[in-house]
């Protein structure tokens, strides 16, 4: 989920384990749209979803800015993110032309369905394959100390 798409979620406190709140002026207004007693339909996401979407493209953001200027120029910032997921192998086949070529869809993160050991086991492998396939092959490995302190700084704030 994007942060745009998180943000445009209506936000709710629960009274008394039977009553939902509007946390938000957008939530109450949208509200005062609906006719009476039209049904609506909630998905439960839990506020971290947010915080630890933050994170992760924050440690990302603190990585690709100590790469190597030839792989920022190769790379823009904003494709960092699906750049780790092509070299993770983070994706499925949708479909196989001729040529050998494939047509792929990329995985989606699902921080909600996330605790904080997922996220971190998570990060950890994507940090290996930082690690494998960009610090050491662009010789830029002292950045690995680095790199996990302020991991553990970031997510330190999520707890």
């Amino acid at each position: 989920m994007t942060t745009d798409a998180f943000l445009e979620l209506q936000s709710f406190s629960v009274h008394k384990q039977q009553v939902l709140i509007p946390n938000q002026i957008e939530t109450a207004e949208w509200l005062e749209q609906l006719k009476d007693k039209e049904q609506v339909y909630l998905k439960h996401i839990q506020a971290r979803d947010l915080g630890m979407h933050k994170a992760y493209f924050k440690i990302l953001s603190y990585i690709y800015d100590r790469l190597n200027v030839s792989f920022r120029n190769a790379i823009p910032k904003a494709n960092f993110y699906l750049f780790l997921k092509m070299i993770s192998k983070e994706y499925s086949v949708v479909f196989k032309f001729k040529d050998g070529r494939e047509f792929i869809e990329y995985k989606s993160i699902s921080f909600g369905k996330m605790n904080q050991k997922k996220f971190r086991e998570y990060f950890n492998n994507q940090l290996i394959v930082i690690y494998d396939e960009l610090l050491i092959p662009m010789e830029q490995d002292y950045l690995m100390d680095e790199i996990n302190i302020e991991f553990e700084k970031i997510l330190s704030k999520l707890i």
